[in-house]
């Protein structure tokens, strides 16, 4: 394992995570059996807008039956089984953190869609495919990880069908050093390498892809922090999972706050982009 490798696992994994995951779901008196995507719908979208935002990446993209989508850094799999679920697509998640490819592959068999999202470990700067393999690569939250931008956007293009599409919805920042730690995807600037929104904008149109929409939806996301903020003082009746603490860890709620602060304060910036080749 590199020392990035050891790194990434280090700050996103957790020593058995599936058996966390179970034993929260146990308190709760769910069995596996039980489990929906409905029970995970607060666990598995590890990104800022949650189930809302993978929706409407799927509707931009326009995502049909039986596309072959490829999901880098797809964490736990929610949006890979959100996508495979609502747009008929094939998911393959690929993903750097093992425990998270071990939860994500069994949350995806509690839930009995084993035929349409398989996950792999491995590293998205040196992809495990084929070149042309998918029509579609789609990544949440997963860029600010990556150092050398340049390299990973060309092996998107190189495992990409042509023509093919490329969606992303990202954070983005100009000085990682300025911002409050930790946050879902640091513990500090050591693996936070955040770029401005034309700067990431300019090295995926450099890898060969073409501009189809791009847009700062940093308001939606406010948006969506003040309605749960608001949510949270409301009685639920319906049945709940457990929440993203569960994967993000015991400093969960620090991270949360630190990454509100940061987008309040207006050190990060939330994109969404479609680009194709």
């Amino acid at each position: 394992m590199s020392g990035y490798e050891k790194s990434i696992n280090e700050h996103y994994g957790q020593p058995d995570l599936s058996g966390k995951i179970r034993q929260a779901f146990d308190r709760l008196g769910i069995t596996p059996e039980e489990v929906t995507r409905e029970d995970l719908a607060n666990l598995d979208e590890i990104h800022i807008r949650g189930l809302e935002a993978t929706l409407e990446l799927g509707k931009l993209a326009g995502l049909k039956p039986g596309m072959r989508v490829l999901d880098v850094g797809c964490g736990i799999g929610g949006p890979a089984r959100t996508l495979a679920a609502e747009f008929g697509c094939e998911v393959v998640g690929l993903e750097i953190v093992g425990e998270f490819c071990r939860a994500a592959a069994m949350l995806t068999e509690w839930v009995g869609m084993t035929d349409r999202v398989s996950f792999l470990e491995g590293d998205m700067r040196s992809m495990p495919f084929p070149d042309g393999d998918f029509d579609l690569v789609f990544t949440q939250h997963t860029v600010m990880n990556v150092a050398d931008k340049a390299v990973l956007f060309t092996e998107i293009r190189r495992v990409l069908k042509s023509p093919g599409g490329f969606l992303l919805y990202e954070v983005c920042g100009d000085d990682d050093t300025a911002l409050h730690y930790p946050v879902p995807w640091a513990g500090g600037p050591d693996i936070s390498f955040l770029t401005t929104a034309d700067e990431l904008c300019g090295l995926i149109t450099a890898a060969g892809f073409t501009e189809k929409h791009w847009a700062d939806v940093t308001g939606q996301a406010l948006d969506w922090f003040d309605g749960l903020a608001a949510g949270m003082r409301k009685t639920v009746p319906k049945r709940m999972g457990p929440n993203v603490g569960v994967v993000l860890g015991s400093d969960a709620a620090e991270k949360s706050r630190n990454l509100l602060r940061n987008l309040r304060e207006g050190s990060i910036q939330v994109v969404q982009g479609l680009f194709t080749c």
